[in-house]
């Protein structure tokens, strides 16, 4: 098997991870000011840090700004004595690294060699709840795209299912239901039964789970919205959801995590009528951008995400190809925002009141700050939604081709010939990696029966 990790199209991959990074963060931020974190990899002797040299040096991004994390430390010491400037992590995971590190970055380039895994998502969900990308940031995962293993395939498959929930049409379906929890529970396992032997849209479920947990913000670890967190206290209906999440346990047959997520789009709807209500959003506010309940409703569910810093989407870019080694690989880009430019022309029209919660102060006589207000909050609204595009609408998945060669077939070899060459004094060990027909367990029974035996040899 090839041992190098610098191949054509790997390199190919990582130039399109420096064209992004290029149009999505050198637009808005010096090079010398980009704060990167990435697994830089240092398997062969002579090839330590290629992301860094073929991406970072080529940006003029300073190797001193530059984290690398290795978990191996033979690599972590071969990547040490490269001596290439960068700050190196030896022995942590990382998740570990990114539950803790104080530091936040413009890019992280998270190159993975194994599959698409839960630790994957739980470190993007580290990622995302401690802010660790400032924004405007870009954030790459690359993961290999081979067949996945059993315990894979359904971890993607529990993402498929819970992803439905930004199905417009299957969201009204259960929202028409009597009972919109049981509903959303068993439609949603009959849909994902139809692609469960669809591998590829397995994985696309897990871009749409990245940009889901980006979304979520601050909630990216939480898994309840709006119980773990100070703006929102106690609101009335959070004991029935409870109860109604855990009627659909029992009947439904579905684990707890999934039952607390699947419970998003309901939950979620309940708590944009009670905040709604709070903050005054209704027709009285006469907003020139408020129109309906629907406008309403998305108004304050993008404040909402925008109080619990989530990350908004706003470029996507997908990328296949084949390694030396045969191996599929697939690499995500994502370019992420945020609102607090749009929030900070509002944030005083909002207090806590006693309770902690989060209630709208507008002096509505002023009416050059209502309409600032309106607009903030709509375009606030929008963002959100455009985010939320990204997550319906992927890209297509770009091949970039293949630098795998396929190994010359040996010539096969006959049962006399193979006799002959145990005579001439070759090796079954020999004979095995020169031809094929015969193991080397195969050729050294021949050997004791025809040459040390010395029985004669028939056709």
């Amino acid at each position: 098997m090839t041992r190098t990790y610098n191949d054509p199209v790997k390199q190919l991959s990582r130039e399109k991870l420096r064209e992004f990074i290029q149009r999505n963060v050198l637009r808005y931020r010096r090079s010398d000011e980009v704060r990167v974190v990435c697994f830089p990899g240092a398997e062969v002797e002579g090839e330590e840090g290629l992301e860094v040299k073929e991406v970072y040096d080529s940006l003029g991004i300073p190797r001193s700004n530059v984290v690398g994390l290795e978990y191996n430390l033979d690599n972590a010491r071969r990547l040490e004595n490269a001596q290439l400037g960068i700050e190196v992590v030896p022995g942590e995971r990382d998740l570990d690294y990114f539950a803790a590190t104080p530091h936040h970055f413009d890019v992280i380039s998270l190159d993975y060699t194994g599959l698409k895994t839960r630790s994957v998502a739980e470190t993007i969900e580290f990622i995302a709840a401690r802010q660790l990308l400032r924004v405007p940031a870009v954030l790459a995962v690359n993961t290999a795209g081979y067949r996945e293993h059993r315990n894979v395939q359904d971890y993607l498959r529990d993402r498929a299912h819970l992803n439905f929930a930004q199905d417009d049409v299957f969201w009204d379906e259960a929202q028409k239901s009597d009972n919109p929890y049981l509903t959303f529970v068993l439609r949603g396992r009959d849909r994902t039964k139809k692609i469960e032997d669809d591998i590829p849209s397995l994985r696309d479920a897990f871009t749409r789970e990245v940009i889901r947990i980006l979304h979520w913000g601050k909630l990216a670890r939480a898994k309840i919205v709006g119980e773990s967190d100070p703006y929102v206290i106690g609101y009335p209906n959070s004991k029935e959801i409870e109860k109604k999440i855990a009627e659909a346990f029992n009947s439904g047959g579905i684990t707890a995590e999934q039952g607390f997520f699947l419970a998003y789009p309901t939950h979620m709807k309940y708590f944009q009528d009670y905040m709604a209500h709070l903050m005054g959003l209704d027709k009285s506010l006469n907003l020139e951008t408020v129109k309906g309940k629907e406008t309403l409703h998305r108004i304050v569910a993008g404040l909402y995400g925008a109080f619990h810093k989530q990350y908004i989407t706003t470029a996507t870019e997908r990328y296949g190809y084949t390694s030396n080694k045969g191996t599929p690989m697939e690499m995500d880009l994502f370019m992420v925002g945020n609102h607090e430019r749009h929030l900070a022309r509002i944030r005083d029209c909002f207090v806590f009141d006693e309770n902690g919660t989060l209630v709208l102060n507008l002096d509505r006589s002023n009416t050059a700050l209502v309409k600032r207000f309106g607009r903030a909050l709509e375009e606030i609204a929008i963002r959100s939604q455009e985010s939320l595009k990204h997550f319906r609408d992927l890209p297509l998945r770009v091949d970039l081709g293949s630098s795998y060669v396929r190994p010359p077939q040996r010539e096969r070899i006959s049962k006399k010939d193979a006799i002959d060459l145990l005579r001439g004094g070759c090796t079954p060990k020999e004979i095995a990696e020169s031809y094929r027909g015969f193991t080397k367990m195969q050729l050294a029974g021949l050997k004791a029966i025809y040459v040390t035996q010395g029985k004669e040899f028939t056709e």
